[in-house]
């Protein structure tokens, strides 16, 4: 059977519908996209994050300091006084010495003054250690108060005290939850969630406690549900609030001692500073000596 063949006529027909045909695809896509564009264009734009939002902000603007920065300054004290140290093994080789005339920045006096920025800088690590300790002792307590309230409530009824000691207990109960019971209501008794603070709390107790002690019939076998162990357990949780607040003064102070040693004039950054100064004149600003400590940072912290 004989092949057709196109004529050149016919061939250039077809080249010329295929081209259209190209063209009405590409005109197809071109409308889709602008399309596309338009739908994009009017959704809400998406909310930057807080890492695009800083890096937007103008320079200059004091920012509200996060856990995260308060972290890294907390730990900036660790690399001045590796810089401290780094500085003095790398004075004490140079030839000629490095034997300054101010003598709070000699190469004993500075290894000193390393020595006690250490002891500083871990008596806050370990006061702090000490706070949150309390804290969680603190937290675990308060969270066994409520549920040893519940209990004491039922022990309180299943002794048959009077509805009127129940009501009673039952708001101190209330408080000591600190809880709002829906919207607050004209004429009734609303809790406040500023129940809820730890003094408050301790207090509740103590007051849930009195009016269910007051009833001569209660009575229980189970240790933690008799009176004498309630009683300990509640001056426990005064104790707890005390702990804590003898622990977080003694953290602050901690820290006082720790900032005013690093960053009083005369202190230990600008002893650091003042001792590269000393070995850019002693040496000559694009000498190796200088150019071996010249990146040390002595950055005052808070």
């Amino acid at each position: 059977m004989k092949s057709k063949t196109k004529t050149p006529n016919q061939q250039t027909e077809v080249n010329g519908e295929f081209t259209e045909l190209a063209k009405k695809i590409e005109n197809t896509n071109a409308l889709a996209q602008e399309v596309m564009e338009e739908k994009q264009a009017d959704q809400p734009k998406e909310e930057t994050t807080s890492t695009e939002a800083s890096e937007q902000k103008p320079k200059g603007v004091i920012k509200k300091a996060t856990k995260k920065i308060r972290a890294f300054y907390e730990t900036g004290f660790v690399p001045t006084i590796a810089a401290m140290r780094t500085f003095i093994a790398t004075a004490t080789h140079f030839t000629p010495a490095f034997e300054p005339v101010y003598e709070p920045i000699t190469i004993p006096e500075l290894t000193t003054a390393s020595d006690q920025a250490q002891v500083l800088f871990d008596a806050v690590k370990e006061k702090e250690q000490a706070e949150n300790a309390a804290v969680g002792t603190r937290r675990m307590n308060f969270k066994l108060a409520q549920k040893i309230a519940t209990r004491f409530l039922s022990q309180l009824a299943a002794c048959g005290a009077p509805v009127d000691i129940i009501e009673n207990a039952n708001h101190w109960r209330d408080e000591l939850r600190g809880k709002r019971r829906g919207k607050k209501v004209e004429g009734k008794k609303h809790i406040s969630n500023a129940h809820t603070s730890y003094p408050n709390q301790a207090q509740s107790f103590e007051n849930l406690l009195m009016v269910g002690l007051s009833f001569e019939g209660y009575g229980s076998n189970t240790p933690e549900l008799m009176p004498a162990e309630l009683k300990i357990f509640s001056n426990t949780l005064y104790s707890n609030n005390q702990d804590v607040r003898d622990t977080e003064a003694a953290s602050k102070a901690a820290r006082t001692a720790r900032n005013h040693f690093f960053n009083d004039a005369g202190g230990f950054c600008d002893r650091g500073e003042l001792a590269k100064k000393t070995v850019k004149a002693m040496f000559g600003a694009t000498s190796p000596e200088y150019r071996s400590v010249s990146h040390l940072v002595f950055r005052k912290l808070k």
